[in-house]
């Protein structure tokens, strides 16, 4: 999808199309409305609108998934049936669709564009946490955790520090403006700027190598790996795989994790 959008965009170009009002958003349909008309015109712009919408529903849905599975399932209700767990899924998909939607109509149009920046700096944070605990047990789980907030506050520190600025240069907001940081406020005599995104991981990795250190010299247990190796293999008809089947019509024996450890 992405890639047909740059097609486009780079055929308006080549083709001299001018975006409207300097917003660069808007030369694809500029493109459309110089080279359609009539039916093929209204098509084009319902598939501009088709394509807007898929990344919504692809986060809305995952939104709801993780919040149904990884909260609801396992702290909330860790008993319950697949069609509360439907019904949950549904609400968490409406009201994160209807949230989108309230910013986009009521916050400034640029900063919500901001907020889809700033939230790739903090979810970068997650992969030590989720990359390195998952493939190596080297990091101590409480450096990750540590790293983890480290990257976090420092990435939320980094953006507060980027000023949003318009077309003539004039300074619009002096705060959560943007993803690029300015080296200059490590003391650095330039006008180079890194992502924020990558300048707070480093800062997380460093914290969790660190950290991993200290536990280690503090004799810190690393706790209690629950897994087993048979939890990442098995064949057809393991009656430890739970079919779909199983799980439409309610005949299911899941438990949360926190429910299995015995006192």
């Amino acid at each position: 999808m992405l890639g047909v959008f740059a097609l486009f965009g780079f055929v308006a170009i080549s083709a001299g199309i001018k975006p409207s009002g300097g917003n660069v958003d808007t030369i694809i349909p500029q493109l459309f409305h110089s080279t359609l008309s009539g039916t093929a015109l209204g098509l084009a712009y319902a598939a501009l609108a088709i394509g807007a919408l898929v990344p919504a529903s692809v986060m809305s849905i995952g939104a709801a998934n993780v919040f149904t599975r990884s909260i609801y399932r396992e702290y909330i209700r860790p008993n319950a049936t697949p069609g509360q767990e439907a019904r949950v899924s549904r609400t968490a998909s409406l009201l994160v669709k209807l949230g989108a939607t309230a910013v986009v109509l009521l916050l400034n149009l640029q900063f919500a564009v901001n907020l889809q920046l700033m939230g790739g700096v903090l979810i970068l944070q997650l992969f030590p946490a989720v990359a390195l605990g998952l493939f190596t047990n080297r990091f101590h789980r409480r450096a990750l955790i540590a790293g983890l907030v480290a990257g976090l506050i420092s990435g939320i520190f980094m953006l507060y520090q980027i000023p949003s600025v318009a077309a003539n240069g004039k300074i619009t907001s002096h705060h959560f403006g943007g993803s690029s940081w300015p080296l200059a406020h490590l003391g650095l005599a330039t006008r180079f700027a890194v992502y924020a995104g990558l300048a707070a991981l480093v800062v997380n990795l460093a914290v969790a190598a660190a950290g991993t250190l200290v536990c280690h010299w503090r004799h810190i247990a690393s706790g209690v790996d629950l897994t087993d190796p048979s939890d990442y293999t098995a064949d057809e008809g393991d009656r430890t795989v739970q079919r779909m089947p199983e799980l439409v019509d309610g005949q299911r024996t899941y438990r949360a994790r926190h429910a299995r450890l015995t006192p």
